[in-house]
């Protein structure tokens, strides 16, 4: 069988991709980008706006099948989603996967409630780190939730990885134990363009938890430049207590906030200016709020 595989969206490998390639290589078929007469077609998407483009596509022929959250529920058979990806496929140079699925909290904004369910271990990190990569991205969404993380912290150290925690860490449970072991932990963005930590502040009533998260980062010694927190605005909030988290972090912590409009609404010029001054270092590093807003923030940036 002669199998083509559409990756419609995303920078880094689609991860479902990848391990459906994998088995279809195991079967002893062929497996590629460009096959142009193909038996079957593998289509994924993670964005909505992707899948929109292409749902009317799904009953034209049976030899295609779409998948991926904007076009389904649907979940890899556990045969196929415990096999370690194709990465030779994609070219890429860092290994790729969940060590635990589902999450402890229940944001109305966040669809893995919904999708995933309550948190639970998926797959020792082992089993998917190609050990040719010093690079290692994991998609989980809650990673120190998980009862096995410090089994996979662990595996990660102890091999030199530089790890990108693709979906952010939770400072809501931040101990002295986890930020120690984050301090020894060579954490990166996806980019993998030097230390960074990721975090998320998105309601003003977890401001206490906030501040604890920070100070034990603080205590273990992670610098405060290599910190970075997403603050969702416009969702459940007003644009003070969307302005406050903000400045509590950069004039309080010195740690990098980064403001994530809900929806990308752009229909308030203070937001879009906030989201300017927050989201670029040099913005916030050069000017308070006030003077941003004096100097920039009546063109009403977009």
């Amino acid at each position: 069988m002669k199998v083509k595989i559409v990756q419609l969206d995303g920078t880094m490998m689609n991860l479902a991709l990848s391990k459906i390639a994998r088995h279809h290589l195991n079967r002893g078929d062929s497996v590629s980008f460009d096959e142009p007469n193909p038996d079957l077609i593998y289509y994924g998407a993670i964005f909505d706006w992707t899948a929109k483009k292409f749902k009317n596509q799904q009953s034209l022929a049976g030899k295609q099948i779409f998948g991926g959250y904007p076009f389904n529920d649907d979940q890899l058979p556990p045969e196929i989603d415990s096999l370690m990806p194709v990465y030779d496929l994609w070219g890429v140079d860092y290994s790729l996967g969940y060590t635990s699925r589902g999450c402890i909290r229940h944001c109305d904004f966040c669809i893995i409630p919904k999708k995933e369910g309550r948190i639970r271990n998926n797959q020792f990190v082992g089993h998917f780190h190609d050990p040719k990569h010093k690079k290692i991205i994991l998609l989980d969404n809650n990673f120190f939730a998980s009862p096995e993380w410090r089994v996979n912290l662990d595996y990660i150290n102890d091999a030199a990885l530089r790890v990108s925690f693709c979906q952010g860490l939770d400072l809501r449970i931040m101990t002295e134990e986890i930020a120690g072991r984050l301090a020894d932990t060579h954490s990166e963005g996806h980019t993998f363009s030097g230390r960074q930590y990721f975090f998320a502040w998105d309601n003003i009533k977890d401001e206490p938890e906030i501040r604890s998260g920070l100070e034990f980062l603080k205590d273990a010694g992670v610098k405060s430049d290599s910190i970075y927190v997403y603050v969702l605005v416009g969702f459940d909030s007003t644009f003070e207590t969307d302005l406050y988290r903000c400045q509590v972090l950069w004039n309080e912590y010195r740690v990098h906030p980064f403001a994530m409009r809900f929806n990308n609404d752009k229909s308030d010029p203070r937001v879009n200016a906030l989201s300017r001054w927050a989201c670029r270092p040099a913005c916030h590093r050069n000017h308070t709020w006030d003077q941003y807003w004096a100097k920039y923030g009546r063109r009403a940036i977009t």
